[in-house]
């Protein structure tokens, strides 16, 4: 349920994906991101721990040199409690790994993902990639 006169309940900021190594020992490239973001950028929809449910929108996607920044509005109030609440702290990206190249890092080799498509951002509970947590939660005064 949304607030007064259909108006997202806030809105939450954050990296959604960053050339950080995350949990599942993956770098996704900006590059990557670059490409998969201009299909994305058409539906701009926001899931709930990579659920079949959208609960907001990206409203706002910012490709960086650091990675993708998001502004995702939030209209579901389930949702937006468990972020005010400390228990969804950030963003992971839901999509199609396309190609990928090994790569040496720090003494192992992992999977730099060089091909993607996003079908997806989700906010989550523990994202994969460290640097996705929210850095900034904005609720909508009525």
């Amino acid at each position: 349920m949304a607030g007064k006169n259909g108006d997202a309940l806030g809105t939450v900021w954050g990296w959604a994906s960053t050339e950080a190594l995350d949990s599942q020992g993956d770098i996704i490239s900006t590059g990557a991101v670059k490409e998969a973001l201009g299909a994305y950028s058409r539906w701009r929809n926001v899931r709930e721990m990579h659920e079949p449910r959208a609960i907001g929108v990206a409203s706002h996607l910012s490709l960086m040199p650091k990675g993708l920044l998001v502004g995702a509005d939030i209209y579901d109030k389930k949702c937006w409690d468990k972020i005010k609440r400390g228990i969804y702290k950030g963003f992971s990206v839901g999509g199609v790994v396309t190609s990928k190249r090994p790569r040496n890092f720090e003494g192992k080799t992992v999977d730099v993902i060089t091909g993607m498509t996003i079908a997806e951002i989700s906010v989550v509970d523990q994202p994969a990639n460290p640097e996705a947590g929210f850095i900034l939660v904005c609720e909508r005064k009525e």
